[in-house]
């Protein structure tokens, strides 16, 4: 709108300037037509004096107008002049404003555009997100269940309060209860006082040089091993099979004709068969 507007004062303008050039020539023809009027004035001696005053009156109006014709024009030209610069003036300053106004445009689509990729890379980490809670929440629950799960399983376990709990591959653990030991122990010292009573008895057939080497020999045995008391998990370490050679050995080796291989019936045998009534 305001390009159209100076454009139309240029345009009156420029008519304005044409209208003064115009007027400007028109005068000078009349100057020139009037100097040529009032020279044939003087040469033809007077010849229709009022004729002639009339046309110079009336070309003296005429260019009397014609000047104030052209002094107003030449007052609308310069304010149109200045109508027009004050026009140049807001154009300008409607232009540098559309200038600032399209480089804010630009700024703003710049950040636009930025945050636009911003907004998607917040939505793309948002749904990852929501991924991850979704897995982590799968995973709770199957923890939740699996520890309902353990739960449920230990209440329906055995009882183990007050319960002895062992390794079966443990070589250490105990083999036999307290019962269970008792009868050994008791077995043990039966067997123990009927081999005593059979090597007390033998010992009345046996001759006094031999009775005297079976004691020496006992007490010898007594020396290096002593007695074991107290229940045992293992196989007890004195049993008979187990034992160095005592005198009693060597005399049921003899008696029953055992040879040095240790070949024939053993000892634990033949004291059992002995001790049977």
């Amino acid at each position: 709108e305001l390009e159209d507007i100076e454009e139309r004062l240029r345009e009156e303008s420029h008519e304005l300037v044409e209208m003064v050039s115009r007027l400007q020539d028109e005068n000078r023809k009349l100057s020139s037509s009037l100097a040529k009027t009032e020279g044939n004035h003087i040469h033809s001696n007077g010849a229709t004096p009022e004729i002639d005053l009339k046309v110079v009156t009336r070309l003296q109006e005429v260019i009397e107008a014609q000047r104030e014709q052209l002094h107003k024009t030449e007052n609308e030209c310069h304010l149109k002049a200045t109508e027009l610069d004050n026009l140049k003036s807001q154009l300008e300053k409607v232009n540098h404003v559309n200038r600032e106004l399209r480089r804010r445009q630009r700024t703003n689509a710049t950040q636009m555009r930025s945050l636009i990729d911003e907004r998607a890379e917040l939505q793309a980490a948002l749904q990852e997100e929501t991924r991850a809670v979704t897995i982590l929440r799968q995973r709770l629950g199957l923890a939740q269940k699996e520890n309902e799960d353990l739960a449920s399983s230990s209440t329906d376990s055995l009882d183990l309060t007050n319960k002895l709990v062992f390794d079966r591959d443990d070589p250490n653990r105990p083999r036999f209860t307290m019962t269970e030991l008792k009868e050994i122990l008791y077995e043990r010292n039966e067997l123990k006082a009927r081999v005593s009573d059979l090597e007390d008895e033998l010992e009345m057939y046996r001759p006094k040089d031999e009775r005297q080497d079976a004691a020496d020999d006992d007490d010898d045995d007594d020396d290096e091993e002593p007695p074991v008391q107290g229940p045992m998990p293992y196989e007890p370490d004195d049993a008979p099979w187990k034992r160095g050679e005592s005198g009693i050995r060597k005399f049921f080796r003899r008696l029953f004709g055992d040879d040095e291989t240790g070949s024939g019936t053993s000892p634990k045998r033949n004291l059992l068969g002995l001790g049977r009534p």
